[in-house]
């Protein structure tokens, strides 16, 4: 998983430094994983979930490396990029700290079954999609064309 998640870690940093800006990229990532994480359904064979894996591990890094840079790019004064990054980063830790467990609650009520967590997975990586979009709009407006 480590050897997969490697380029998604280099790769999209290279592209939104060149073209897209992180905070695009990062939404382009964000849907993309949840996409992936819905695809996880259709599963019923070890080569498809070898494949899972490494397209999970591909988006995965890169919304881990996207993400300190996106929060760089929605804070417009220089000054308060770390408090804001320290907050972000606050805010995540209570979702991987809280994640876990309410997954396995998830996987319990399903009596095995990962369907639930898979659908928690999923929707959450959506409603995370959507938040980020409405903050570009709400910085950039609806311009399309804007390298953010």
């Amino acid at each position: 998983m480590i050897s997969i998640g490697l380029p998604g870690r280099i790769i999209p940093g290279i592209v939104a430094d060149r073209w897209t800006g992180p905070v695009n990229l990062l939404i382009v990532v964000i849907f993309t994983t949840a996409v992936v994480i819905f695809l996880w359904f259709a599963l019923v064979s070890q080569a498809g979930l070898y494949v899972f894996s490494a397209l999970y591990g591909l988006s995965g890094g890169g919304i881990q490396s996207l993400y300190p840079a996106m929060l760089s790019a929605l804070s417009p004064d220089p000054e308060t990029r770390g408090t804001r990054m320290g907050i972000g980063f606050l805010i995540t830790s209570l979702a991987v700290l809280s994640s876990p467990p309410i997954a396995g609650v998830l996987i319990t009520e399903g009596h095995g079954n990962f369907m639930y967590a898979q659908l928690w997975a999923g929707i959450s990586m959506l409603i995370g999609c959507v938040l980020l979009l409405c903050a570009r709009i709400v910085k950039t407006g609806l311009v399309l064309k804007v390298k953010m």
